[in-house]
């Protein structure tokens, strides 16, 4: 028997005859039972997961008899320590905090992170590893269960008659090359793909509706005959649609579901708010995921509002007339806002300049420095033609009075549409001699790859993070939280880059 195991029992022992409601301090039960420090926490963690004892966060541990606050008394007993570490390990491995493949933190970490001893976490460890949550290689412990060999294919059709398969359902051929084109499509796919790829899982595409291709199944019934012919290698099977196209969804996603494997469907615009498990006919193998626009934008809003910024300006854009999540997001903005205890004023900015839409978008220093004579020439997607420096100057100078007469009305800070527009509203205040975070705060949308180069802030709204909870789902390696729905939203967050400060 180790020591702490014999100080825990004289503990136990005298427990019915100690009468305070707290324990000595951890110095003293040490000077009275002659044992080190790190002695008497094993002990004290041993009475807790007996239920004898709980000890509080701060540096005292109260008593609490198993089932009540006096001996003899019964009742269920709290759980043990290392239940409870399982849990937490098992919590974050769900959420992607320990990512599948990722070695998780020191067992130290653990016994001074969560106050426990050394051999209550190779307890918890072993326990995660029976239920295949975690591995083992050399010294090491990794989230999630061992992995399988490893496919090195990309995108394989149809050229492998071994391995598991998921099905890519697109609408037809347009929406599969729409499909890269979206950046917030490829941030979900790429991180889906990688975590299923660890399996062997094989891609194959299937498009929706029917089309004159063998190479691709198309249509319900060629769907559902590729289906019955992998059988047990079919693994479940991905919806993607192009922008606001929904033709006919109900009725693929249903015939999906009937062959009882996961169906997911990346609603990449929270378009079908309504589409749950209850549209497609009941199915529980059915998931709809979703970017939370909405949770996205009440965080850019509650970052600004408590860094004290009153009234806050957004762009309105003419030349964006036909995309709907523009005004989408404007209505959120302000009804997030007059929600709030204390509500910002949400000025908008009517921008009709084409510089807006430029499908490149201006690098800020491009367009400081307009006399360089290396500048690229800016060529407009619509109209196919390149501006010269005198239309281009046209447009920043419209652009700049906008932006400087809603400064005059109080705007301190620019919550801007995506982080291409923060770039350009980032250039245009430089021109102006305003300084950004100092007299301007600004933040965007979408964590590009492009404003990671600039001190912008943004919203990431966790995209990669949710192609990895999906994947996880269809595979079913680990155990995800999925409401009962089957509506899995994004998580975003906010990321400070240096464009945000409190209001002077």
């Amino acid at each position: 028997m180790y020591l702490y195991e014999r100080i825990a029992q004289k503990i136990a022992r005298e427990l019915p005859a100690i009468q305070a409601a707290v324990f000595p301090s951890v110095r003293e039960l040490c000077r009275r039972y002659g044992v080190a420090t790190q002695t008497m926490w094993k002990a004290l963690d041993l009475l807790r997961q007996q239920g004898l004892v709980s000890m509080s966060q701060g540096r005292r541990s109260s008593i609490r008899i198993a089932g009540g606050d006096h001996a003899g008394s019964t009742g269920p007993a709290p759980r043990g320590s290392v239940e409870r570490l399982t849990a937490l390990v098992t919590d974050r491995i769900s959420k992607g905090v320990y990512q599948i493949g990722e070695p998780l933190p020191k067992l130290q970490y653990f016994v001074v992170s969560e106050r426990v001893s050394k051999p209550t976490v190779c307890d918890a460890f072993r326990a995660l590893a029976e239920r295949n949550m975690i591995h083992r290689r050399g010294k090491k412990w990794f989230a999630g269960p061992a992995q399988l060999p490893r496919t090195d294919a990309e995108d394989i059709i149809h050229d492998s008659d071994t391995g598991p398969v998921v099905l890519v359902v697109h609408d037809d051929y347009d929406s599969l090359v729409a499909t890269r084109a979206e950046s917030r499509m490829m941030f979900f796919l790429e991180r889906f793909y990688e975590e299923i790829r660890r399996y062997g899982v094989r891609l194959r595409i299937a498009f929706s509706r029917k089309s004159g291709s063998g190479l691709f199944a198309s249509g319900r019934e060629a769907i559902s005959r590729e289906i019955r012919g992998l059988g047990d290698r079919y693994w479940g099977a991905l919806i993607v649609n192009t922008p606001y196209e929904r033709r006919n969804f109900s009725a693929i996603a249903q015939s999906l579901c009937r062959h009882k494997k996961p169906v997911i469907w990346f609603d990449h615009g929270d378009f079908a708010p309504h589409v749950d498990r209850k549209a497609v006919g009941g199915h529980g193998n059915f998931f709809r995921c979703f970017i939370d626009m909405e949770s996205g934008v009440r965080k850019a809003i509650r970052t600004l509002v408590s860094l004290g910024h009153a009234r806050i300006a957004m762009g309105d854009f003419s030349s964006y007339a036909s995309h709907g999540w523009i005004p989408d997001r404007i209505d959120a903005a302000r009804r997030i806002a007059g929600h709030m205890s204390v509500p910002p004023v949400i000025t908008i900015i009517d921008h009709g300049q084409k510089l807006w839409h430029s499908e490149y978008p201006l690098i800020p220093d491009t367009m400081v420095h307009l006399n360089d004579a290396a500048r690229p020439q800016v060529r407009w997607p619509d109209e196919l033609v390149t501006l010269d420096d005198a239309l281009l100057r046209e447009e920043i100078e419209s652009a700049k009075a906008d932006l400087a007469r809603a400064i005059r009305g109080g705007a301190t800070a620019v919550l801007a549409q995506n982080d291409s527009f923060a770039r350009k509203y980032y250039a245009l205040l430089r021109m102006m001699r305003v300084r950004v975070p100092r007299a301007v705060s600004i933040i965007g949308f979408d964590n590009d790859w492009q404003s990671r180069m600039f001190p912008l802030s943004t919203v990431d709204f966790g995209i990669s993070g949710l192609g990895y909870r999906a994947a996880h789902v269809l595979v079913g390696d680990i155990p995800v939280r999925v409401p009962r729905n089957g509506v899995m939203g994004s998580e975003p967050v906010v990321i400070d880059r240096g464009s945000l400060a409190r209001r002077r």
